[in-house]
């Protein structure tokens, strides 16, 4: 896998922000030349009126007029660029914030980046996905999913509504999965091959930025659901109109200028009145899509930016391709009607157009004959979408941890064979990469229970062995030099709070909790546990006894998992009575006024306790 460090994200930066200096230079340019040309044109129309050469001004007013437009388009693509450019910047600022683990920089970035939406953005709730935590998840809670500081925080490069889902139910989800070895072989190719060239990821984040995209299309996904009910008549009759149009050019043979005008009014009359007729009939057919071609455009390229640049990958081609239909024919179709629709956004506009043609209702004809072969269509192919931008996500792995491997997997449909964790130099992929300690661990149908003093590291290691199997199940790279694991189901016991509304004592909350690990384990399937100072709400004899229950009904082939303690009662009745139990432990040392800790986990057990003294150093005595 190909090493890139935080400065290649700043050079991108730095390349971007110059591009962005010289296409508003350039915008500032051509808006002074757009209130030229609209000036002069101006004053030679009023020439023309009130002087003489009529013809000679108004031509030359024309000419400026055409190239008043001419220049309005080229600014508007210019405007264009500009915002693109920005969205690269962003987007490349964003990998530098991940990899300094500024989460600050980084939401002061994205609220800047949206200030301007109509819609007010949460982003706690979005781009931190708190909108995803779910306080009964075996994990979610425990492992830091979601939040400002949380694992969908520093992974999640995802841009829209579908891909922030998708993401969000990999994390969730993905250890319930079981998904078969090839599949999973076949997200780390297909993460790889993403993480070979990072611009192509920052030029598809900021594409998806590009198109406000962070809302769910609900208009336009009941859009596609109603189309298929619209009348097929309605093809027929927006044909039928337009072919009034003979009798005014007949007229033209008459010679008679009377003719003439009276077959030209009776034209536009009747457009007139078949666009009022059908006014609330289409407007309701459309459902208030009128103003979403940007959207629809932005769905659009960023299906043709995973074909060009991923299309010879099998497993991304079938995410983004789920249907019977290819997504990209899908939103082709769909873009045809919003052009139609994008006309009538305008009202004066879409007035002129309707008494000369029957806009509406050849929208209308054309929206229905996409949603009959598309239409159903539709959301697959969004969510085919969501799920490549999902995998992006696990790629971004590659890039924001000092160290990184795919996993390999365990090859036996066994549930014993894969109550198996065997990391290298695991890390949490929270952590500072320059300073993070990485341990080394092994289980192999065994529980592992982890002595030592407070803040010496324990909670940090089984929370990261739990991400690191999380981050293994998601197809992603993991922080850490090596890993060998078994597809297990992940329920963790770690952070316990009590709960007024529900009348739960934090003891009642973990019991509750500890109640679920030991009901998983009869499933029969391979299990990972994680348990932080279990019973500590309760007095030591109840709490070393419940302990020992729990470790007995978990001590089965298919499970393993990690406990931490400060009950040596507890450990020294494990070692007489338990054959399947493996020890490590944190140390530390002290000076005259503080703790050293060096977090390395060490086999073995540690009877260190550093309460005393802690007390000591915040005054009590």
């Amino acid at each position: 896998m190909k090493e890139f460090d935080i400065r290649y994200f700043k050079d991108l930066s730095e390349g971007y922000s110059r591009d962005i200096d010289a296409s508003e230079k350039k915008g500032t340019m051509l808006s002074v030349a757009r209130l030229i040309l609209f000036i002069l044109a101006a004053v030679f129309v009023f020439l023309a009126f009130f002087r003489h050469n009529l013809p000679l001004f108004l031509s030359i007013a024309g000419v400026l007029f055409v190239l008043f437009i001419a220049v309005c388009v080229i600014h508007q693509k210019v405007k264009d660029r500009t915002e693109y450019a920005k969205a690269l910047r962003y987007a490349s600022d964003g990998y530098v914030y991940r990899m300094e683990r500024d989460f600050g920089s980084l939401a002061a970035s994205v609220k800047e980046r949206l200030a301007d939406r109509v819609v007010p953005q949460d982003i706690n709730k979005t781009v931190f996905g708190e909108q995803y935590i779910r306080k009964d998840h075996e994990y979610c809670i425990d492992l830091d999913l979601f939040g400002p500081r949380s694992l969908f925080a520093l992974y999640n490069v995802s841009e829209t509504a579908f891909g922030r889902n998708a993401f969000a139910e990999e994390l969730l989800n993905a250890p319930k999965k079981i998904r078969p070895i090839p599949e999973l072989l076949a997200r780390q190719k297909a993460c790889e091959l993403m993480a070979e060239d990072p611009r192509k990821l920052v030029e598809f984040q900021a594409r998806s930025m590009s198109g406000h995209l962070e809302n769910y299309p609900d208009a336009l996904l009941a859009f596609a659901q109603n189309a298929k009910t619209v009348n097929p008549a309605l093809s027929v009759v927006s044909k039928i109109f337009p072919v009034l149009w003979i009798v005014p050019v007949l007229s033209l043979f008459t010679g008679d200028p009377a003719v003439i005008r009276v077959s030209l009014i009776c034209v536009l009359f009747a457009n007139l009145l078949f666009w009022i007729a059908g006014l609330r009939l289409n407007s309701a057919c459309f459902g208030g899509i009128e103003r979403m071609k940007r959207q629809v455009s932005g769905y659009i390229s960023l299906t043709d930016m995973i074909g060009s640049f991923y299309g010879d990958n099998e497993y991304i081609d079938s995410l983004a391709n789920p249907g019977n239909k290819r997504s990209s024919d899908v939103l082709k179709g769909l873009k045809t009607v919003m052009s139609l629709l994008d006309l009538r956004s305008q009202p004066l506009l879409a007035l002129i157009i309707n008494v000369i043609v029957p806009l509406d209702w050849y929208a209308a004809a054309k929206f229905g004959e996409w949603g009959k072969e598309y239409g159903a269509d539709l959301e697959g192919a969004l969510q085919g979408l969501g799920n490549c931008e999902a995998l992006m996500c696990a790629a971004n792995g590659a890039f924001i941890t000092r160290d990184r491997s795919f996993p390999v997997f365990v090859e036996s449909e066994d549930p014993v064979e894969n109550a198996f964790f065997e990391g290298e130099e695991v890390v949490h992929p929270m952590l500072m990469p320059d300073t993070a300690v990485s341990n080394s661990v092994l289980l192999d149908s065994k529980i592992a229970i982890i002595t030592g003093s407070n803040m010496s590291g324990k909670t940090t290691l089984i929370r990261t062995c739990g991400v690191c199997s999380l981050l293994a199940y998601i197809g992603g790279p993991v922080p850490c030099k090596s890993l060998k694991i078994g597809r297990m189901n992940i329920i963790s016991s770690m952070r316990i709070v009590d709960s007024l509304e529900d009348n739960m004592s934090t003891f009642k909350s973990e019991l509750v909790r500890i109640a679920s690990i030991i009901e998983a384990s009869k499933e029969g399937r391979a299990m990972l546990f994680l348990i932080d100072e279990i019973f500590r709400g309760t007095n030591s004899d109840d709490r070393t006894a419940g302990a020992l229950t729990v470790l007995n009904s978990l001590s089965k082939p298919y499970i393993c998992g990690f406990m931490t303690t400060h009950d040596y009662a507890l450990v020294d009745k494990t070692v007489e009575s338990m054959a399947n139990i493996t020890y490590y432990h944190f140390s530390d040392r002290y000076t005259d006024d503080s703790i050293v800790f060096d977090y390395i986990l060490t086999e073995g057990i540690s009877r260190e306790s550093n309460a005393a003294f802690l007390m000591r150093l915040v005054g009590i005595e």
